[in-house]
């Protein structure tokens, strides 16, 4: 088991991970990025550009274990979007 840190940057904001934590397998580690570049991104900070949001995972010598990267693209609102509802499809019986 080792510390693995997960910084965050998001065109020219960055923040470093100083805490870290302890994970013990690649999978753990690439499960941990992509939630914390998913949630990040839900949370929409003010200055942070979101086209181009990283995960840079690095071990405690600071060597770069691993990068996720998610782009996220917000356009409009152009039209607003209209829900319709659709009729009810008919249920199927089955006969006796």
């Amino acid at each position: 088991m080792q510390r693995y840190f997960f910084d965050l940057s998001a065109g020219a904001w960055q923040c470093r991970d100083d805490i870290g934590l302890i994970l013990c397998s690649q999978d753990e580690i690439r499960s941990e990025a992509t939630r914390t570049a998913i949630e990040f991104a839900g949370a929409g900070l003010a200055g942070a550009d979101l086209s181009d949001l990283k995960v840079r995972v690095r071990d405690r010598a600071g060597d770069a274990v691993m990068t996720v990267s998610l782009a996220l693209t917000v356009r409009g609102p152009e039209e607003p979007v209209r829900l319709t509802s659709r009729p009810a499809r008919p249920r199927m019986v089955r006969a006796a």
